[in-house]
Formats: C-alpha cells, structure tokens, sequence
C-alpha cells in the first residue's frame, strides 16, 4: 500500500503556484486541462491498485466470507483513507481499456473526473 500512498502523494504535490502574473493567466486553462488529466491518471492508477490488493486478499472487499482469519489481516478501504464511491470509480477508471483511455485523454474534455 506504500506504493499507492506515493501515487496519491504525487497528485497532492502538484503546485499550480510555480507559475505567477501573467504568465499564469495565460496558462490557466492549459494548466487545468494538465492537472485534471494528471489527476485522472493517478486515479485510474490507484483503481488497477486496488484491485489488485482486493484480487491478492491485502485489501478487503465487500462480501466473500467475513468468518475466515484472512479478513484480520486484510487493510479496510478506510484504512487508507479512501471511501467507497472512490474506490468504485477509479475501479471503473482502470477497467477502461487502455486504447480507449488514451483515445479519450487526447481530446480536451473527453476525460471528466467523474471516471468512466
């Protein structure tokens, strides 16, 4: 789960304040477009993770057998300060096909953060 932390922790790190005056004023929407498409991709990123952590037994998922010892191990979405409705649409995000994606993030709009 580190690595997930570092994924997240890159997106919190961006800092729109390294451009100033004008400069920034010009850049505004370009700007956005990169960090939404930025943001976007991180999510996609933390969704094949947890799915991932879900498929190995290290994050636990909803249902299956709540008796078995496994589940005393197993981190919980709120373990790592992640919601429900988060983890549903960056796993919706990460099971769009690749080419697809891809196809979408070049269009300006095409992706939203609302996932897929």
């Amino acid at each position: 789960m580190l690595q997930f932390r570092q994924v997240i922790a890159g997106v919190s790190a961006f800092d729109p304040g390294v451009f100033s005056g004008e400069e920034q004023q010009a850049k505004d929407t370009e700007l956005v477009e990169w960090a939404t498409e930025l943001k976007v991709r991180a999510e996609r990123r933390a969704g094949e993770m947890l799915a991932q952590g879900q498929e190995s037994g290290r994050l636990e998922s909803r249902g299956g057998d709540r008796k078995s010892n496994s589940m005393a191990t197993s981190l919980k979405l709120s373990d790592i300060g992640i919601s429900y409705d988060q983890s549903s649409r960056w796993q919706k995000l990460a099971a769009v096909p690749e080419e697809q994606f891809e196809h979408g993030s070049e269009a300006p709009g095409k992706i939203s953060q609302k996932g897929a």
